[in-house]
């Protein structure tokens, strides 16, 4: 990907390069000088495209490093990052799993009333 500079590409003719603010009427560009018409972001392109070829034929790119993105482990919820210290009222994470892991799931289909003289 490059960078390219689109000043004044909506009035400039893709055919014989003259620019004038009067080349481009909407969405129509008709050129004074060679008589080009076409859609106005047609034209456009076609500069722009004409440009970013111009510019590596030229060898005026610049390439720039990629950012890189680095991943940090999570810490836990009391922000320490050993698993394995004790988290919230002295219970460490592999005893908070297994009693998640006792606790009796809901069966599907199974329906829950409410007390009677509530």
């Amino acid at each position: 990907m490059l960078q390219v500079p689109a000043a004044y590409s909506s009035q400039e003719c893709s055919r014989c390069g003259h620019t004038h603010p009067g080349n481009r009427d909407a969405q129509r560009f008709a050129c004074q000088r060679c008589g080009l018409e076409a859609h106005a972001d047609t034209n456009a392109a076609r500069i722009i495209a004409g440009r970013g070829i111009g510019m590596v034929r030229d060898q005026k790119v610049v390439v720039k490093a990629r950012k890189r993105v680095a991943y940090r482990r999570r810490a836990t919820k009391a922000g320490l990052e050993s698993p394995d210290v004790p988290v919230e009222g002295g219970v460490s994470r592999d005893e908070a799993k297994a009693d998640i892991a006792q606790c009796p799931r809901k069966q599907e289909g199974a329906t829950t009333t409410a007390p009677s003289g509530v």
